[in-house]
């Protein structure tokens, strides 16, 4: 629900989210598989998280994310 609501409601361009966002999204399924409590869905988080590097391996791949987040003043760099 978090990581959707930073998408749902914004009336700017939310590119430079994305990033933020994913990496939110695999630690808090990373801790889940760890987790005995979710040992009941471990294999269907691994495979989510398989999935998701393919995504994530999209955004390094893609340049705009990148010019999106240095043009951001929260995350301009020097």
């Amino acid at each position: 629900m978090l990581a959707r609501s930073s998408f749902s409601s914004s009336k700017d361009p939310t590119v430079w989210r994305a990033i933020p966002v994913l990496e939110f999204l695999q630690q808090s399924w990373q801790n889940m598989a760890a987790d005995e409590k979710f040992s009941s869905i471990a294999y269907g988080l691994q495979a989510d998280l398989e999935n998701f590097g393919k995504w994530s391996r999209k955004t390094d791949e893609t340049d705009v994310y990148f010019i999106c987040l240095v043009l951001d003043p929260n995350y301009k760099l020097e």
